[in-house]
C-alpha cells in the first residue's frame, strides 16, 4: 500500500492512499463469496449460485462493500503506518478503481497539534490568603439588614447622603440623546422611570447621585457625569454626558437592629452567635473557591504563556459555534430581541471566537500533560460523572448514557473528566506563595450591578 501526506496550516492534512490490484482483488472475492452464501437466486440452490451470476446480478452492492471496506481497513493501516495523531476523518474523496487494479482514495484529516510543554511541575502561583475578618462578617449582617430594610418618605427637608431618591432621568451627548449615540445598548445609561439611586459615592454613576445632594421633592437638576476611560460600554468611554433628573421621591432607610430575633428570622431559626458561625463558613467557602479559581487561572496563563503550537481549525470551528449558540440563547433567556441580538452579531462571533481559541488551547495542553503523565479516565470516573448529569437532568443514569452516544458525546465527556483530574494534578504540584497583606475576596464582592433599581409604586 502506497501513502503520502501533505501537511497545511491550522492542523489540516491530506492522506493519499493507492491500494495494489492483488489486494483489492483479494477483498472482492471474499464479498463475493459472502453474497453467494446468502443470495437466494431462482433456479438455484442456497450457497450454488455460480459466481458469475452472483457478480452480474449484485455488481453495484459488491462494488459499494468492496469501497467501504477497503476505505475503512486502509485509512486505519495508512494512520499507523505515517504515524498520525488524527482528530477527526473531515472528508473522503477522489476514489477511484483504476483501470490497473489498484484503488485510491484521498481523506481531508484534521490532526491533533504538536506540544512542547514547558516543565509543568511546580508551576509558580500567587495566591491571598483565605482568612475571615470580623470585617467580611459584619459587611454580610449589613448586607442582610439592608434587604430587609423599611424605607420612610422624607417631606421636610431635601436628599442627604445615605437617603434614596426615585427619580426619572433621561441622559444625552452634546444635546443628543444617549439613546441614540449608542443605540439599545445604552439601555438604563440612556434613561429611566422610577428608578432607586443611594444617595452616596458608589450610587449608579461615578459622580451622579452625590449631585442630587440637598434636592427637594419634584426638583429637576442637570447632573454631569464624565464616564471613566475603561467604562464597559465603548461608545461612552472617556465621555462627558448630561442627565436631566426629576426628583419624585425621597427616603430614608431603616435597618433592623442584628439580634437574636432577627437572626432566627432570617438565618433559619439559628440566633445570633449561630448566625455568626454560619456565615464565618460560609464566608471561608466561598474564598476557597474563588482562591481555587484563581490558582487555576494562573496554571493555565503559565501553560499559554509558555507554549505555541498551531490550534486544530476544525476543533476551534466547533468550539466557537458551540459558544455562539449559548450566548445567543443567554441572551434569549435574558428577554433580549433576536433582532437586537442579530445587530451584535459581529461582536458575538468575535468574543466566541477569541473565546474559542483559549478553550481548544487549554484543552490540548492539559490533555498533553495527561498522556505525559499516563492519567487514564476509569469505568468508575464516567459512571459517577453520568450519574450526576442524570440527577441534574431527572434521568435515569442509562437514558443520560443514550443521549450522550446519540449525540456522539462519550468521548467529549471523557476529555471533559480527563482534563478536569489533569487541572487537580497540576494544583496540588503547584509551587505556591502568598501576598503580602492580601486575603481572598469574598464571592460576592465587586460584583453588585451599578445599574439602579425600579421598584413599583405602591
Amino acid at each position: 500500500m502506497n501513502t503520502t501526506v501533505e501537511k497545511f496550516p491550522e492542523c489540516l492534512a491530506t492522506l493519499r492512499v493507492e491500494i495494489p490490484a492483488e489486494a483489492v482483488s483479494a477483498e472482492r472475492e471474499k464479498i463475493v463469496v459472502a453474497f453467494s452464501r446468502k443470495a437466494k437466486v431462482a433456479g438455484f440452490r442456497p450457497g450454488k449460485v455460480p459466481k458469475g451470476v452472483i457478480e452480474k446480478r449484485y455488481a453495484s452492492d459488491i462494488t459499494g462493500e468492496l469501497l467501504n471496506r477497503l476505505v475503512n481497513s486502509a485509512c486505519k493501516e495508512a494512520i499507523k503506518k505515517e504515524e498520525l495523531s488524527v482528530l477527526n476523518l473531515e472528508e473522503i474523496k477522489d476514489t477511484s478503481l483504476n483501470e490497473d487494479g489498484t484503488f485510491s482514495f484521498a481523506v481531508d484529516l484534521s490532526l491533533a497539534p504538536e506540544i512542547t510543554l514547558p516543565d509543568y511541575k511546580a508551576i509558580p502561583v500567587e495566591l491571598p490568603k483565605i482568612e475571615v475578618t470580623e470585617e467580611n462578617i459584619l459587611n454580610s449582617f449589613e448586607q442582610v439588614r439592608e434587604k430587609v430594610a423599611d424605607f420612610e418618605p422624607v417631606t421636610h427637608r431635601g436628599a442627604s447622603g445615605g437617603d434614596f431618591v426615585v427619580i426619572d432621568y433621561t441622559g444625552n451627548i452634546d444635546g443628543a440623546p444617549i439613546a441614540e449615540a449608542v443605540a439599545k445598548a445604552a439601555g438604563y445609561l440612556a434613561e429611566g422611570n422610577n428608578a432607586w439611586i443611594e444617595v452616596s459615592e458608589g450610587g449608579f454613576l461615578p459622580g451622579f447621585a452625590m449631585q442630587l445632594v440637598d434636592s427637594g421633592l419634584g426638583e429637576q437638576r442637570k447632573v454631569i457625569v464624565r464616564f471613566p476611560k475603561d467604562f464597559k460600554l465603548f461608545e461612552l468611554q472617556g465621555v462627558e454626558a448630561t442627565y436631566e433628573v426629576t426628583v419624585k421621591e425621597i427616603k430614608t432607610r431603616n435597618l433592623p437592629e442584628v439580634d437574636d430575633a432577627f437572626c432566627e428570622k432570617m438565618f433559619e431559626g439559628r440566633n445570633l452567635e449561630a448566625a455568626r458561625q454560619w456565615i464565618s463558613e460560609n464566608l471561608r467557602y466561598q474564598m476557597e473557591r474563588r482562591v481555587d479559581e484563581i490558582k487555576t487561572s494562573q496554571i493555565l496563563e503559565f501553560l499559554h504563556n509558555n507554549t505555541q503550537f498551531e490550534l486544530p481549525k476544525t476543533a476551534v470551528d466547533r468550539q466557537a459555534q458551540l459558544l455562539v449558540y449559548e450566548m445567543v440563547q443567554h441572551r434569549q433567556m435574558q428577554g433580549i430581541a433576536d433582532a437586537e441580538i442579530l445587530e451584535h452579531q459581529e461582536e458575538i462571533l468575535a468574543n466566541a471566537s477569541q473565546q474559542a481559541r483559549l478553550d481548544v488551547k487549554s484543552r490540548f495542553l492539559l490533555l498533553e500533560v495527561a498522556r505525559k503523565e499516563e492519567m487514564t479516565v476509569s469505568q468508575r470516573d464516567m459512571a459517577t460523572q453520568v450519574t450526576a448529569m442524570a440527577q441534574r437532568n431527572k434521568v435515569s443514569p442509562k437514558k443520560m448514557v443514550k443521549q450522550l452516544q446519540d449525540a456522539n458525546q462519550i468521548d467529549v465527556l471523557r476529555d471533559q473528566i480527563l482534563a478536569a483530574k489533569t487541572l487537580d494534578f497540576l494544583k496540588s504540584s503547584a509551587s505556591v506563595s502568598y501576598t503580602e497583606n492580601d486575603r481572598a475576596p469574598e464571592e460576592s464582592s465587586g460584583t453588585e450591578s451599578t445599574e439602579p433599581e425600579s421598584k413599583d409604586e405602591e
